[in-house]
């Protein structure tokens, strides 16, 4: 069984037809302590000798399928692809805008935040700061993603194409502690 949507991204074993979990997690914890290769686990074809590949090129996958720190994720379709933002806090470029035809294979696209506001706050380091747990959203040929910061408020970007170029952060509400944003689908 190959299990999709952001649910898979979070589970914690690689699903296959064949060898059901019991065999995938077996591979994953031989992968995790010698190394993918070593558990019988191929790059998939033509990405190289890469340090992590979640995609076995056979139709299933192994866990993390984003080998990084993408907190809060949030993650849509439109057409036949996925998008998908994190937060960012304090660093900038902020808002990484991701994209897959699989839920499996990702690539960054881009960026919705160049800098963050007000300047003057953010011209020194601002640890947990900034950008939290942001909700993407499409409606009517437009992107939205909408994100608190925590000391100043909820705010929104917008951009036809996910690449960019995205507006300006607008403020939809000021205020210090708004931190959750989820606007209904």
């Amino acid at each position: 069984m190959i299990r999709t949507g952001l649910g898979a991204a979070a589970a914690s074993a690689v699903q296959g037809a064949a060898g059901g979990t019991a065999r995938a997690e077996a591979a994953a914890r031989a992968a995790a302590t010698t190394g993918p290769k070593a558990a019988g686990v191929q790059a998939a074809p033509g990405r190289g000798r890469l340090p992590w590949v979640a995609d076995l090129g056979d139709g299933r996958y192994q866990n993390p399928v984003l080998n990084a720190d993408w907190s809060d994720p949030d993650a849509i379709r439109v057409g036949d692809h996925f998008y998908l933002v994190a937060s960012t806090f304090n660093r900038v470029p902020g808002l990484p805008v991701l994209r897959s035809t699989d839920l499996v294979n990702w690539t960054v696209i881009g960026h919705a935040l160049t800098e963050l506001l007000p300047k003057d706050h953010f011209s020194e380091p601002r640890h947990g700061q900034g950008v939290w747990a942001p909700a993407l959203r499409h409606h009517d040929g437009k992107f939205w993603i909408f994100y608190p910061d925590p000391d100043f408020g909820i705010f929104t970007v917008t951009a036809t194409d996910p690449r960019g170029p995205w507006s300006t952060p607008h403020p939809l509400k000021p205020g210090k502690g708004l931190i959750r944003v989820a606007p209904a689908p």
